[in-house]
């Protein structure tokens, strides 16, 4: 089978080195021996050969010198075994530097080596490259053209299964199903999630087949924590509770071989996967014990990502704690896990610099700011908000319209909520201007037919904001009133009482308060119709004992339009 492949992924180099590095010396030397005319020519050969499989870098070019030297017809195996090792030194050095540049070249070169190593001739040889050329497709796919090249991945690996079946290659069958796995993974990120997970999860189980505790720990341990990963993300669209429940089992199992003193990498990458599933456990059951379990998990990670050997790790686990805290906060109404929340994503922050690590950076500073907005509801009101409004503006140096979009807006949209709780304090005008210029920059983002939640929820923070002005500046009354008509209106267009009953109500009392404070300048009997219509329309969904504040508002608002009403027959 001639393969071509039209160049996309990360994966564990032990496993990948297992896989590519290719025939053994001792192998190479008997092949050698047996194509080789002259001693000289053998002995050169070997002795180039055996130095390049043991260099990275150099090694590209020793391959090249070698190649030079080989001719295909006479000495194909030597010619494909330094084409194949050539692809390793390339698909290496993509881990590195100029990573797409560098997986196009080992991708062509191992199409070369298989023009030697072919299926029929040399069938364990021609399985082993084929999954190199998986690996690299993953790889790549993180680059580009994703789909495509998860595709071809896959098509790569099925081929791969041909040759190493269950029966025949336990090891490399078993390999093989749990790289299929983590492509579909992959795949599920951008295309039918939870068919792909579900048949990621399929390949995972066949890996384990072979790969059992008792015969091989470390790929055992390897697939648990990849199902664990799986049954987390499937838990995010259907049965949570349950999903998570296997998750956390699959990192417990996985956690039976991954001990600290044995494997202290693996340990805290296990910990670490192991609190978040805690944390979002944590949503649905056992509040406060499941965010107990998911710091703790955090902490453990913490014993081996140290600020000297793991700074990256360490400030990753530090922020998961700081959400942890700030999540837990919520439900023990006091400030001090706050306090600890925010120590910890400080600390996480004072190791990562904004030039080596500018989106992490950036999400830090978000954190922070959200920590500092919920420790203002219990003091320090101004300053807790000022200081999360610092925190939000640092995030939008690396959070741009250009360059990250979606977070930009979801900025912007934080931000206009901190200016709008200042407008109740201080300044108001201006604080609600501030407000409704945030929002706007938002809903440079935010459309209807994308983003249909988050318009709508701009849309009616904007209606909000105009009346509130509108009460506060007579001079533009009329103006403001009528803009918050223009987006109460706009949002309620994407916002059927289906979608969300809530947010259908207050659109329509805000439509409705418009209406009669419209009725006192102009059009009196059509606007207070209007408004009676809005508000009748609101009183129906919302429920006094769910909403008191709001329903009371809302019910005074419809008594004085239809008493007002009343009056203009």
């Amino acid at each position: 089978m001639k393969i071509k492949i039209r160049l996309k992924v990360p994966w564990l180099m032990g496993i990948i080195t297992s896989i590519i590095v290719g025939v053994t010396t001792s192998f190479i030397i008997r092949a050698i021996l047996n194509v080789y005319e002259t001693k000289k020519v053998k002995e050169k050969l070997i002795k180039a050969i055996s130095e390049a499989d043991n260099l990275t870098n150099e090694a590209i070019e020793k391959y090249k010198s070698i190649l030079k030297d080989v001719d295909l017809k006479k000495f194909p195996e030597i010619y494909g075994h330094a084409k194949k090792g050539e692809a390793n030194c390339y698909f290496e050095l993509s881990n590195s530097i100029d990573k797409e540049k560098n997986i196009s070249k080992a991708i062509r070169s191992y199409e070369e080596a298989l023009t030697v190593f072919n299926s029929e001739k040399h069938p364990e040889e021609y399985g082993k490259i084929l999954l190199s050329v998986g690996s690299c497709l993953r790889n790549l796919a993180g680059i580009r053209d994703v789909e495509s090249n998860l595709n071809k991945a896959i098509e790569i690996y099925n081929e791969v299964l041909k040759i190493f079946t269950k029966e025949k290659y336990p090891n490399e069958f078993a390999l093989t199903q749990n790289n299929l796995g983590n492509v579909y993974r992959n795949l599920a990120e951008i295309k039918n999630p939870v068919e792909n997970l579900k048949k990621a999860l399929n390949h995972f189980e066949e890996a384990l087949k072979i790969h059992t505790m008792e015969k091989y720990p470390d790929q055992y341990a390897t697939i648990q924590n990849n199902i664990g990963s799986t049954f987390r993300k499937i838990s995010e669209f259907e049965d949570k509770e349950s999903n998570l429940e296997k998750a956390i089992q699959s990192y417990k199992n996985a956690l039976k071989i991954y001990t600290i003193e044995k494997y202290p990498f693996e340990y805290a990458m296990l910990q670490d996967n192991l609190g978040s599933a805690y944390m979002s456990y944590s949503e649905i059951k056992n509040t406060k014990e499941n965010l107990e379990l998911s710091i703790k998990s955090f902490e453990n990670a913490l014993k081996i990502y140290t600020i000297e050997k793991y700074p990256v790790n360490y400030s990753m686990s530090k922020n998961n704690i700081g959400n942890a805290y700030r999540t837990l906060a919520f439900f023990e109404k006091n400030d001090s896990n706050l306090i600890k929340s925010i120590q910890s994503f400080q600390e996480a922050l004072n190791i990562l610099n904004i030039e080596e690590y500018p989106v992490n950076y950036a999400l830090l500073n978000v954190n922070i700011a959200s920590s500092y907005k919920q420790l203002s509801f219990y003091r320090d009101t101004e300053l807790n908000l000022n200081k999360a409004l610092k925190s939000y503006e640092n995030a939008l140096t690396i959070y741009t319209l250009e360059n990250y979009p979606v977070d930009y807006a979801e900025t912007q949209y934080s931000i206009g909520g901190i200016y709008w709780i200042l407008s109740g304090n201080k300044d108001s005008i201006l604080n609600l201007s501030r407000a409704i210029s945030s929002f706007e920059e938002a809903l440079k983002v935010f459309e209807p037919e994308n983003f249909n939640y988050k318009f709508v929820k701009t849309k009616s923070n904007l209606a909000e904001c105009y009346l509130t002005l509108s009460r506060l500046s007579e001079q533009n009354k009329e103006e403001f009133i009528m803009r918050a008509i223009q987006n109460s209106e706009e949002a309620l267009k994407y916002s059927p009482i289906e979608n969300d009953t809530i947010n259908y109500c207050f659109l329509n009392s805000y439509l409705g308060i418009a209406f009669l404070m419209l009725s006192e300048i102009h059009s009196k009997k059509d606007n207070l119709i209007k408004s009676k219509t809005y508000l009748e329309e609101a009183l129906k969904y919302i429920k006094k004992d769910e909403y008191p504040f709001y329903y009371e508002i809302f019910k005074s608002s419809f008594d004085i339009a239809k008493k007002e009403l009343k009056g203009q027959f």
